[in-house]
């Protein structure tokens, strides 16, 4: 991704300060090629991952699972506006 996108179009990307990401245990951060390019950088790029198994962390995950859950996949609509009402 970082090769892809150009560093003015991510914000507070910085070519000249060790820049720090948090990103979750998906396997696509940890492939070879990703290990590669940060190695090549690793004074100007470093990854803190989250804990495996914590999305109950992130408050917009646990909110839209339960959302999920109780309104969407219970719920039978027979129009949008019958769906933004129960919203």
């Amino acid at each position: 991704m970082l090769r892809q996108t150009p560093v003015s179009v991510v914000p507070g990307f910085s070519q000249n300060h060790r820049n720090q990401l948090i990103v979750d245990n998906l396997s696509v951060h940890k492939h070879r090629k990703v290990k590669e390019y940060l190695k090549e950088r690793e004074d100007r790029i470093f990854l803190y991952f989250t804990p495996a198994h914590t999305s109950w962390l992130n408050q917009k995950e646990l909110w839209f699972s339960i959302f999920s859950r109780k309104i969407l996949k219970r719920g039978i609509f027979n129009s949008k506006k019958e769906l933004v009402c129960t919203l």
